[in-house]
């Protein structure tokens, strides 16, 4: 194995590794060289700066986006402003047979006006691509920053059928403006849309492409590129490549190349790594015997944007090999990496083949190629589950999803971004799901990545049995203290317990708080389809200091998750030490005494664990290493309980929870915390109206509590194909 690479730690890494570690004397030589492009990790302890942003989402509101597409990409553009800053700029265009700016370019300090256009849009006409494009290009240029990224976000699920439709003159004018500094990211949905403009935008536009086979498919990409945007690490990565004289050089990768001869490579996140692969042809005439002095063959720059926006520069990288008579050249092993990113490559090419072929309606060449690739994919994992998505779409013989599911997986695996340590062989797909997802590696494009993958959908589709199981295995080691690990690790959680149910502090309906600290600054509010800890550890994560609200039964601590319940307490009960801090408490006999027992609304107590010990990761494994946690515990109104029992007082529902989340905010409030997990309070068998209670979390945020907690996460587990609940 033969890396070289630049040493400055403070810079990414820059590396070059040759497949073979030296040249065969009297032949011509055939060689790839992996070009490694390496982030740094981001620094600890510290709030990472993050590149301004100047956007613009131009939306198709043509006739075919009527239903839920256009309401799927309503919220997918709701949910990206939502997770912008005052720092960032960022306007709204939609376009059908005409083109409107619905907001113009502003900063994101004031989401009414996006949210007010995104409520009301509505779909018909023809599709106006280019003239939308164009008028985004317009609002991002009136505050063109060469120092933001400044990018448009083109979403459409049709053929461009009005104005400018020709593919090479539209990616000719993306190539212009991303030169100038105005960067083109697109967003294909659906089957009818033209793959080759919406990829061919996208790669002269210096930006990202993503495909979506139904609107249900859309939220991911979106979120992949805002993940990306958020982890930035450098941009405008240019590489100059030199090689010797006599060398034929190829980048096998597909990039951009600039009118100087400089490769332009994706933008990179913090702790990852883009790359190219090279292929360099030397004629034997100028190596006909073995040399004791290693050969130059090419050297590699690389200039890029950094966070700031400040152009940077790491020192030129030099690759030189020995030339090595046969006997030592066949002792040579290949390098690992590099032969594997050339399978990529090669799969990439042939992907593309089976596009070609299947628009040609010729199925006999494409089932050739596709077994190609299979034999090509027998020892990467990634490349075999991908290859198996595309045989079936080619064995169903439905010709537009599997041209439009090679395209993009062709492009993906050309250049897509990677973590700094993967390997072939690392692939899992429950893996994939904890990456970044940028950095994710997906067998089929066109299609989120399947829930039933990820630990959070095991955790919440498990048994009631196995739920039931977990519960008493909880209560067993809560009351000896301690457990075993799977890797044989005592876990003493005696003085953990002792200082947890020491901690907890009871509010009983009568106590009134005050509500008066002065705003600490704009609150940052996201819906999220994750656990209650999931959230919380991303909180952890920033620096902040949250709290969980647990969604309490009135009568039982813990609710029902000693007999298989498997709601959200149910699973912070099972995961933790929270049944130890409720078990004792007042509230549970408060409600279960005559009088009380019969009343659906139940009452204001409010019980604060600042020190619950988590157990548990989501998939019910234990921890090798409990941490703490603080969790507010507090029943919601029973509503179908008010409704069945006491219909005359259903107008009583929304004033009480409104009274009940005043009095949640100020227990938070007094503990310090500056940050909350919340969700769908109340809203499963309980029988609350989700968006109704949405709006009077909102309300109070925005009023008795603005700018008091610095970040409001919902985490609301929900796998509804219209995700019915994680909606705010």
């Amino acid at each position: 194995m033969m890396h070289i690479e630049t040493a400055d730690s403070t810079l990414p890494t820059l590396r070059l590794t040759p497949r073979y570690s030296g040249l065969r004397a009297g032949h011509d030589n055939t060689l790839e060289v992996l070009v490694q492009v390496q982030s740094p990790t981001p620094p600890t302890g510290q709030t990472l700066v993050r590149t301004s942003l100047n956007l613009a989402l131009v939306l198709d509101c043509s006739g075919s986006m009527s239903g839920q597409p256009i309401a799927e990409a309503a919220w997918c553009a709701a949910d990206m402003l939502r997770q912008l800053t005052a720092h960032d700029r960022a306007a709204l265009i939609t376009f059908n047979s005409e083109v409107q700016v619905r907001v113009p370019s502003q900063r994101v300090d004031n989401l009414q006006p996006f949210e007010s256009a995104l409520a009301h849009l509505s779909a018909h006409g023809q599709t106006n691509l280019h003239g939308g494009w164009l008028q985004g290009v317009e609002e991002v240029g009136r505050f063109l920053d060469l120092e933001h990224l400044n990018r448009i976000i083109l979403l459409s699920d049709g053929n461009a059928n009005v104005g400018l439709h020709q593919v090479r003159e539209i990616a000719h004018q993306c190539a212009e403006l991303a030169q100038a500094g105005v960067t083109t990211s697109t967003y294909g949905l659906g089957r009818a849309f033209n793959e080759e403009l919406m990829v061919s935008m996208a790669r002269a536009g210096l930006g990202n492409s993503y495909y979506s086979d139904t609107a249900d498919d859309l939220l991911e990409s979106f979120q992949e590129e805002l993940a990306l945007f958020q982890a930035l690490y450098a941009r405008q990565l240019q590489m100059p490549i030199r090689a010797e004289a006599g060398i034929e050089l190829k980048v096998l990768n597909d990039y951009v190349m600039s009118e100087a001869g400089i490769w332009r490579l994706p933008d990179l996140a913090y702790d990852s790594e883009v790359w190219a692969l090279l292929r360099l042809r030397i004629h034997r005439r100028d190596f006909l015997e073995p040399t004791d002095q290693p050969v130059r063959l090419l050297e590699v720059d690389l200039t890029y944007t950094d966070v700031t926006g400040q152009t940077q520069q790491c020192a030129p990288v030099t690759l030189a090999l020995p030339v090595v008579d046969a006997t030592t050249f066949e002792r040579i092993a290949e390098d690992e990496r590099v032969a594997t990113r050339a399978k990529e490559i090669q799969s990439a090419d042939l992907q593309l083949q089976v596009r070609n072929a299947v628009r040609r309606n010729d199925w006999e060449r494409a089932t050739d190629l596709v077994q190609e690739i299979r034999t090509l994919a027998q020892d990467n994992p990634w490349l075999k589950d991908a290859v198996t998505q595309t045989e079936a779409l080619l064995n169903a013989r439905d010709k537009d999803r599997l041209a439009r599911e090679s395209y993009y997986s062709s492009e993906r695996m050309r250049k897509r971004q990677t973590s700094k340590d993967e390997q072939a062989h690392d692939y899992h797909p429950d893996q994939e799901w904890q990456k970044p997802r940028y950095q994710s590696r997906k067998p089929q494009q066109g299609k989120k990545m399947s829930h039933d993958q990820s630990p959070l959908f095991q955790q919440l589709q498990i048994s009631r049995v196995t739920a039931r199981e977990l519960g008493e295995e909880t209560v067993q080691i809560l009351e000896v203290g301690f457990y075993v690990t799977r890797a044989e690790k005592y876990i003493d959680l005696h003085p953990d317990i002792e200082a947890a149910v020491n901690g907890t502090v009871s509010y009983p309906p009568e106590q009134k708080l005050p509500q008066h600290s002065a705003p600490r600054g704009a609150t940052q509010i996201d819906v999220r389809n994750q656990t209650s800890l999931a959230a919380f550890n991303d909180l952890t994560a920033q620096g902040l200091n949250p709290v969980i609200l647990n969604f309490a039964s009135a009568l039982e601590p813990g609710g029902g998750f000693l007999t298989g319940s498997r709601a959200q307490e149910e699973y912070l009960a099972r995961s933790s030490t929270l049944w130890m801090c409720l078990r004792d408490q007042a509230m549970y006999a408060y409600h279960r005494a005559p009088g009380n027992n019969k009343n659906p609304f139940y009452s204001d107590y409010v019980i604060y664990s600042p020190r619950v010990m988590v157990l548990r990761n989501d998939d019910g494994k234990l921890l090798d290493k409990p941490y703490p946690c603080a969790i507010l515990t507090s029943p919601a109104v029973h509503a179908n309980g008010v409704r069945h029992y006491m219909p005359q007082r259903v107008g009583e529902i929304s004033p009480v929870m409104w009274k009940r989340i005043l009095k949640v905010l100020a227990v938070a409030e007094r503990h310090q915390h500056d940050s909350l997990v919340l969700g769908a309070w109340g809203c499963g068998a309980f029988g609350n109206d989700g968006t109704e209670i949405a709006g009077l979390f909102h309300k109070a945020l925005a009023e008795n509590f603005q700018g008091v907690f610095r970040h409001i996460v919902f985490a609301i587990t929900d796998w509804s194909e219209e995700r019915r609940f994680i909606r705010p």
